[in-house]
This record gives C-alpha cells, sequence and structure tokens, in this order.
C-alpha cells in the first residue's frame, strides 16, 4: 500500500484515495446514512482512513447516525442562541425567546438520541456534548467581550477553535473513545478559558500528527478552515447585523471597507490552507474539487437567501411557497434575515 508519512503517521496515496472514497459511497449508502451533511463527514473520513471507521463499527449501528444528526442540528441552533444572546443589540436579542425554544427542542432530541446506546458509550458522548457545549461558549463569551472588530489573525483563531471543537466531538463520535481520547480531554469549568482551550487543540494548528487519526483531522481542518473564510465573506450582511467577529468582518475593517482589497487577503487564505491540506496528504485533485464545491455551494445559499428576502412578501401569496415556508427548518438568523427583521 502507498503512502504519505510524517513520522509514524500516514494518510493513503492520491490515486487510493480516489479509491477509497468511490468505495466509501457506496457503503455510506449501503448503511442508510439519509443527512448530507453526515454523508460528506463520514465520506471524508473513508477517503483518508478507511479502516479506522470500519473497524469503530459506526456503520453497523444506526443508533451513531442519530447521534452525528442531532449533534449537527443542535449545533445550528446553539450557535444561533449564541449569536441572538451575544449581539449587543436589543432589536435582535427581543426574538431570543423562539431561538432558545429552538435550541432546547433540538438539544431533547440529541440526548434522547443518546438513550439508543448502550449506558457506558451514552455516558461517555453525554460528557463530550457538555464539553463542546461549555468550550465553545467560552470561546464565543471571550470573542465578543471587546468593543472592537477584532484582527484577521484573530477572527480566524476564533472560527478555527470553535470548528476545531465541534470536528473533534464528532470524529469522536464516529471512530469511539480509544482513538480520540488524547483530544478529547476534559477541561474542568473553572479552568475553561480560551487559552486553556487553545492549548487542548494546539496540535491541529502545529499540525503535529502522531497516529494516521490525527493526520486525518488536520486535514479535514484546513479544508474547513477553507471553507470557513468563504463562508463568511458571504455571510457578511447577517453578520454584520448580529455584531458577529467573522474573518471577512475583520478584513474589511483591517482594509477601511475596501471590498476588493479584503477579498484578496481572503483569497490568499484559502489557498494557504488548501495548500496546508495537500501537504497533509490531501489528494490535491479532492482539495481543488471540495474548495470549487464549497465556493459554488456558499454562494448558492447566499443567491437563495437575498432572492427569498427581497421577493418574500409576494411569493407568501403562493400557497406552494406558504407551506415550505411554514415547515422548513432553516435557522432562525435566517428566517428573520429573508422576513426583514435582521
Amino acid at each position: 500500500m502507498g503512502l504519505e508519512h510524517s513520522g509514524n503517521s500516514f494518510l493513503p496515496r492520491p490515486l487510493e484515495q480516489f479509491a477509497n472514497y468511490i468505495k466509501a459511497q457506496k457503503e455510506i449508502k449501503s448503511a442508510e446514512i439519509a443527512s448530507r451533511t453526515q454523508r460528506f463527514v463520514v465520506g471524508g473520513l473513508m477517503t483518508l482512513i478507511p479502516n479506522e471507521v470500519r473497524e469503530s463499527g459506526f456503520l453497523e449501528n444506526p443508533n451513531f447516525f442519530g447521534v452525528v444528526d442531532n449533534l449537527i442540528l443542535f449545533q445550528g441552533t446553539f450557535n444561533d442562541r449564541l449569536d441572538y444572546s451575544l449581539s449587543h443589540n436589543e432589536t435582535v436579542q427581543k426574538g431570543i425567546g423562539v431561538v432558545e425554544a429552538r435550541e432546547t427542542k433540538f438539544y431533547e432530541k440529541l440526548k434522547k438520541s443518546l438513550t439508543a446506546l448502550n449506558p457506558l458509550e451514552a455516558n461517555r458522548l453525554s460528557g463530550l456534548v457538555q464539553d463542546y457545549i461549555g468550550e465553545t461558549e467560552c470561546i464565543e463569551k471571550s470573542i465578543r467581550a471587546g468593543a472592537t472588530i477584532p484582527t484577521v489573525a484573530k477572527a480566524l483563531e476564533y472560527r478555527r477553535l470553535v470548528n476545531m471543537i465541534l470536528e473533534c466531538a464528532t470524529i469522536s463520535v464516529i471512530l469511539g473513545e480509544q482513538r480520540t481520547s488524547p483530544y478529547t480531554k476534559h477541561i474542568e469549568a473553572e479552568n475553561l478559558s480560551w487559552e486553556n482551550i487553545y492549548q487542548k487543540y494546539s496540535w491541529i494548528f502545529e499540525g503535529v500528527a502522531l497516529t494516521v487519526t490525527e493526520r486525518a483531522i488536520i486535514v479535514m481542518e484546513r479544508v474547513a478552515a477553507a471553507a470557513q473564510i468563504g463562508d463568511d465573506w458571504h455571510g457578511i450582511d447577517l453578520d454584520k447585523r448580529l455584531n458577529v467577529p467573522s474573518i471577512a468582518i475583520a478584513a474589511l475593517n483591517y482594509h477601511n471597507e475596501n471590498k476588493k482589497e479584503a477579498k484578496n487577503d481572503l483569497n490568499s487564505l484559502e489557498r494557504h490552507f488548501i495548500k496546508e491540506a495537500k501537504k497533509y496528504g490531501l489528494n490535491p485533485l479532492a482539495a481543488e474539487g471540495v474548495t470549487f464545491g464549497l465556493k459554488f455551494s456558499c454562494g448558492l445559499v447566499k443567491n437563495c437567501l437575498n432572492f427569498a428576502k427581497r421577493h418574500h412578501t409576494s411569493l407568501l401569496e403562493n400557497e406552494w411557497y406558504q407551506s415550505v415556508w411554514v415547515k422548513a427548518e432553516m435557522l432562525r438568523r435566517e428566517r428573520d434575515y429573508i422576513e426583514g427583521k435582521l
């Protein structure tokens, strides 16, 4: 087997990754994983570390699919609540009750999905979820405590940190305790701080991989960082309304609202993280494909939101749109943006 390696950590070579990806899609389909986001995460892991995923037994236990799905859904509503409650905007905060109700609803669904697991694993993952909540909330409150817009470097560190917390929690659900315990260690509440949380995940920032699993996590984090930069650029309007200290807003602030110069800087950052993903072993074609796909997806979401916002009132006269709008499971920030409340 041909391998890319650093120290004692290895990833399959590019052609082997391609073959792994094709095989993974068949296995994911056979396992009947319905969630698009979960298919993307599991597919990425099986492209890079297929044996580790298979040996974990994840694909043979649909109860874990429910946990990952509900963790991802909860993450969206949890972030919504943080964005509203920490916005320092009284008008925005008037809608906090609805946001908190949705967060509670999805948190209860997540807790219920844990009860389908064996008690030991349910207890471990319950603790993992609490760590995810505590660490994320600590970072979010820290970055928003200041009255000024952070530097690009600080905004980037913030975005990467909260993504790492979720990434490691999700991968721990998939791969199990044995392979992930070194980087899911609990931080006591009295010791929760930006510095201690950063230290917990510093090996990802520094790119220090001692195992194949760690190397895969580093690769996936670099791809996520590139995606976050693009997502922040397309989400500027919403983030400004909620006072989210995003990478794009920090870049615009640095360049005195010159969008061309800010975008050039962000494009350079995106290329840096994709180059890093390749350096750590991601198939170059896959890296470019993921980049294109994420940019297309972010742009499409932005265009759909803006179209819906411009035509929402007239579209409500359509019976089909009315029924879709009532049932739509979207983030509260997106719904409020379309309705003109943000």
